[in-house]
């Protein structure tokens, strides 16, 4: 039960990771559009 704690744990922060990755740049061209 404990390992699969750490395992679903490390995979949500993985996955966190990625999506933060493929927003942040988005959200900044969205920002820079919109002030412009």
């Amino acid at each position: 039960k404990n390992g699969e704690d750490a395992a679903f744990s490390s995979l949500a922060l993985v996955l966190c990771g990625v999506i933060t990755s493929i927003l942040a740049p988005s959200f900044f061209a969205i920002a820079l559009w919109l002030s412009s």
